[in-house]
C-alpha cells in the first residue's frame, strides 16, 4: 500500500492533492490511499462534506511503509517515523526543503499557486480524467491557495485550470469561492491554542526555528484582532520552544495582513517590510502569502 500525506495541520491543498493524487494512482493500478497528518481545518471539512468525500485516514506512524509526499518537502512537516519510511515520490509547490530520501525518487517542484494545479496536469500527462468531485478538489485548493487568484503566487496555469474546472462542473466559481472562505470564519469558538494551531508550519534556520501560523478570512479579520491579549500569551508559551513566532491574519477581501511578531529579530523583520511593531503587532498592505512574502524574509534574517 502506497500512503499520500501533505504536510502537518493540513490546508485545503494539502488534503486534496493527497487525495486527488490518490485516486490518480488507482486509475493507474496502484494501491493508494490518501492521509492527513492532523485535523483538518473548517474550510476543508466545507470542501468535502460539499462533495461527498471522505476525511482521510490519519496517518499516526510512517516507520516502514511506502510515502509520497505532497504539498511540501521538509521533514518537520511530515509524519512520525518518516526517517524510517520509503519516500517514492515528492510533489510540491514550495521552496525545496530538506527531505532528502536515500533513494531515488521522484520529485516535481513547480512555481504555481497550488499542488492540485501540478496534480490536474499529471492526470493530463497520463491521459486519464478525473472523476467530477476530484475535479471538484481540485479547483477548491486552487481557489484556497490562491485566495481566488489574489495572493502572488497566482500562476497563469492555476487560474486556466481552474477556470475549466468550474465550466465543466457549472459553477459560479466566485460564489463557491466565497462559500468557502465564509466557511473559515469560525474563530469564535475556538480557544487562542486552537486559533494557534489552526494552519501553521515550522520553518528550520540556521539561527533557530519559526513557528508561522496563518488565519485566512474572508470577513471577521478585525473582530479576531480584538483578541490580541490572549493571542499573545499563547504565542509566550511557544517562545520556549521556537525562535520566532509568528501569526499572521490575511484579509483576503481587504488584501491585507495583520501581523503578531515574537521574536529576537523583530526589529529587523520591521526594517525588511518598512514597518513599526506596536506591543508586537503591525498591519501590512498587500502582504498576502506565507510562501512568497514571509518565509523569504525570515529565511534572509536567520539564515
Amino acid at each position: 500500500m502506497i500512503y499520500v500525506a501533505g504536510h502537518k495541520s493540513p490546508d485545503t491543498d494539502s488534503i486534496c492533492a493527497a487525495i486527488a493524487y490518490a485516486e490518480l494512482k488507482k486509475k493507474l493500478g496502484q494501491d493508494a490511499v490518501a492521509c492527513r497528518l492532523g485535523d483538518i481545518n473548517s474550510e476543508t471539512k466545507f470542501i468535502l462534506g460539499k462533495w461527498g468525500v471522505a476525511i482521510p485516514e490519519l496517518l499516526e506512524n510512517a516507520s516502514g511503509k511506502q510515502l509520497i509526499i505532497v504539498d511540501h518537502s521538509e521533514t518537520k512537516q511530515g509524519p512520525t517515523g518518516i526517517e524510517n519510511a520509503e519516500i517514492l515520490e515528492i510533489i510540491d509547490h514550495h521552496r525545496i526543503g530538506d527531505l532528502a530520501p536515500t533513494d531515488p525518487s521522484k520529485f516535481i517542484n513547480k512555481k504555481l499557486g497550488a499542488t492540485c494545479t501540478i496534480i490536474y496536469n499529471l492526470y493530463l500527462e497520463n491521459n486519464q480524467e478525473p472523476d467530477k468531485n476530484v475535479k471538484a478538489l481540485i479547483l477548491s485548493a486552487i481557489l484556497s491557495d490562491t485566495w481566488m487568484f489574489k495572493s502572488s503566487t497566482t500562476a497563469n496555469e492555476d487560474r486556466a485550470i481552474a477556470e475549466k474546472i468550474s465550466q465543466d462542473l457549472g459553477l459560479d466559481m466566485e460564489k463557491y469561492a466565497m462559500d468557502m472562505f465564509k466557511s473559515k470564519t469560525d474563530f469564535h469558538e475556538k480557544t487562542a491554542e486552537q486559533i494557534m494551531k489552526n494552519d501553521y508550519k515550522i520553518y528550520e534556520f540556521s539561527k533557530g526555528k519559526s513557528y508561522i501560523n496563518a488565519y485566512e478570512l474572508v470577513a471577521g479579520a478585525d473582530e479576531l484582532v480584538k483578541r490580541k491579549d490572549e493571542i499573545l500569551q499563547e504565542m509566550e508559551k511557544m517562545k520556549t520552544e521556537y525562535t520566532t513566532v509568528m501569526f499572521v491574519i490575511v484579509d483576503i477581501m481587504g488584501e491585507k495582513t495583520h501581523m503578531f511578531v515574537l521574536s529576537e529579530f523583530e526589529n529587523q523583520i520591521a526594517q525588511e517590510y518598512k514597518i513599526e511593531f506596536k506591543d508586537h503587532y503591525s498591519e501590512l498592505k498587500g502582504l498576502v502569502s506565507r510562501k512568497k512574502q514571509i518565509v523569504p524574509v525570515l529565511e534572509k534574517i536567520m539564515n
